[in-house]
């Protein structure tokens, strides 16, 4: 997770005009599970990748309250590492995600 001590935001914002902000989301079973062959066409529930939608709400709050943080909502630019690369690679082709982000930066995945 990006709370570990091996990544140091604290390092990158002292040393680079950068604000970082990490997220939190379901991982494994319950946040990527498939489960659209358990409900019909018609349901309002989801068929899963929980994981994507967090991560998808966390970009879109980090967009609404960059200002606050003294950021650029129009200069964020996503990074991800390993499985975080997948993530950011999906998002990159999700039209749900467009005007959300202005660069991305894959790091394996």
């Amino acid at each position: 997770t990006a709370t570990l001590d091996i990544y140091r935001a604290d390092i990158m914002a002292a040393s680079s005009d950068t604000i970082v902000a990490s997220m939190q989301y379901r991982v494994g079973a319950f946040g990527f599970l498939y489960l659209n062959r358990y409900f019909s066409p018609q349901s309002e529930e989801t068929p899963g990748n929980m994981g994507l939608w967090d991560q998808a709400l966390a970009i879109r709050w980090i967009k609404d309250n960059a200002m606050a943080f003294g950021g650029d909502p129009d200069l964020i630019t996503l990074f991800g590492e390993s499985a975080g690369g997948g993530s950011v690679s999906l998002h990159l082709l999700s039209p749900e995600m467009r005007g959300l982000f202005r660069r991305a930066i894959l790091q394996s995945g």
